[in-house]
């Protein structure tokens, strides 16, 4: 759920760069006789994304009546993802914008493919348009799916779009048993509106972060039991405390809502934790 800067390339130029190899004079002028409708699509899905309506775009199974669904999603396998395509340097570049190769719709994993955020097969028109391609995980890819938008607060965090890095929303509860583990969840900012609210919860169920975030933050925490109970016997509750609150103010330096900086928001705040279970290690 990171902000990532929109691709200025023109759609116009990425279809025709793509399709420029084609040898069948024929099917590249009924290719290039849709370029109009193929603008026209982008221009009001980049209008409809800013205000939440892309609901109301209209699925298509042909574009400009002339190229079938099928036939535009092979522009974008063939054309574009398959490596040594004529559009393969949009591919890549789109792939590299992420900092450190880590997906923006989980902060976590590795990018691995293009994700189309409007799905090809149901919005065609939209299979090669930049601001559609987001680079993902596999398994973010995967569960998000064929899946579309019935309605404004369904749709999910786009990272061109939508920038939620500045408020603090995810956080983190401690639970209190013998081998520590966590629960995270969003809570809303007073600056958000609902629909923002619902569209990041939304997001944070469909990626499936709950079940990520708390494994991670458990492996986390164990590779760390050694050195915090060292820590305990030398300089006690206060010193373990001040040592993860540390932690906190490092990682919320570098992404305010990771994973990390709200499991150690959390267990600094932790009377429970610095005191009776580290004494109990």
């Amino acid at each position: 759920m990171r902000k990532l800067k929109k691709p200025t390339d023109r759609v116009e130029d990425v279809f025709l760069d793509c399709i420029s190899n084609i040898e069948s004079s024929d099917f590249k002028k009924k290719l290039q006789s849709c370029i109009s409708e193929i603008s026209c699509a982008t221009e009001e899905f980049e209008i409809k994304v800013e205000t939440n309506q892309l609901h109301t775009i209209r699925k298509m199974n042909t574009i400009a009546g002339i190229v079938t669904k099928d036939e535009m999603c092979k522009v974008y396998t063939d054309k574009m993802a398959k490596k040594s395509a004529p559009g393969r340097k949009y591919y890549d570049t789109y792939m590299a914008l992420p900092k450190n190769g880590i997906c923006p719709l989980c902060g976590q994993r590795v990018v691995s493919t293009l994700d189309h955020y409007l799905p090809k097969k149901k919005y065609p028109t939209l299979a090669v348009t930049p601001s559609n391609l987001v680079p993902a995980c596999k398994d973010c890819n995967k569960d998000k799916g064929e899946k579309e938008f019935e309605n404004s607060a369904q749709e999910t965090v786009h990272p061109y779009f939508d920038d939620i890095e500045s408020d603090v929303w995810l956080y983190a509860k401690i639970i209190e048993e013998n081998e520590v583990a966590f629960t995270f969840y969003v809570q809303k900012p007073e600056s958000w509106t609902d629909t923002m609210y619902q569209r990041v919860k939304n997001h944070f169920s469909m990626f499936k972060l709950k079940a990520l975030y708390g494994s991670h933050s458990a492996e986390e925490i164990s590779s760390l039991k050694g050195l915090l109970t060292k820590l305990y016997k030398r300089t006690g509750s206060n010193g373990v405390s001040d040592q993860l609150k540390e932690y906190y103010e490092s990682n919320k330096e570098v992404h305010l809502n990771s994973w990390k900086t709200a499991m150690y928001r959390a267990l600094y705040k932790s009377k429970w934790f610095c005191e009776e279970w580290i004494e109990k290690q």
